[in-house]
């Protein structure tokens, strides 16, 4: 239980879940503290379709800590399809989020569990206009931090999730805030797509 989990494979390091920190041994052996558990992934196969194309995969939980009274890994951040032949419109307050769990602070001597990969956000309609304000998110959650009685072994935060947007170029007005992030507004994405940015199709494709 010493060691900590290794982070959920993505392929790469956008992607990639984090690992979580081994427990401090003391005299050469610790028979207490718990490494942090491994954060979640999107999966090799998600990650390597930036287009979204093929998959639509939720995302992984996150490993639990090791030792005495470790927490659980986070949740999966899910995933969100929104279909339209007409329009999708996200008010300036409205939230769209495929984010990861994050796991709670372990207890005694425990190691903190990882943090659930976030997930996949999906729009698809003739006409999409996110307002200014809105927020849509598939990141990642939180390692849990581990105890501090006898070591602090955090877990991994767990890896990022993806955003795919299909709508008519002059129908798609996208101001709000995205991570993973816009490469440039409304813009087409060109060839297969940037790891860690949101790829954008012309409707209906």
């Amino acid at each position: 239980p010493n060691r900590g989990g290794a982070g959920g494979n993505g392929g790469s390091a956008t992607y990639n879940g984090r690992n979580g920190v081994d427990a401090i041994v003391r005299g050469g052996y610790s028979p207490f503290g718990g490494g942090g558990g491994g954060g979640g992934s999107i999966g090799a196969a998600a990650a390597t379709d930036l287009a979204v194309a093929t998959t639509f995969q939720p995302g992984s939980g996150g490993g639990g800590g090791g030792g005495d009274e470790g927490t659980g890994g986070g949740g999966g951040g899910g995933a969100l399809r929104l279909s339209s032949h007409v329009s999708i419109t996200v008010a300036a307050t409205g939230r769209l989020l495929a984010n990861g769990g994050s796991a709670q602070r372990a207890a005694c001597v425990g190691g903190g569990g990882g943090g659930g990969s976030g997930g996949v956000l999906f729009l698809y309609a003739p006409a999409v206009d996110v307002a200014s304000g809105a927020s849509l998110s598939a990141v990642g959650g939180t390692g849990g931090t581990g105890a501090t009685i006898y070591s602090n072994t955090p877990g991994g935060d767990g890896g990022l999730g993806r955003i795919r947007v299909s709508a008519a170029p002059a129908s798609c007005r996208l101001y709000g805030a995205f991570n993973p992030p816009l490469a440039s507004a409304c813009v087409l994405t060109p060839g297969a797509g940037s790891p860690g940015r949101v790829y954008i199709a012309a409707f209906p494709e």
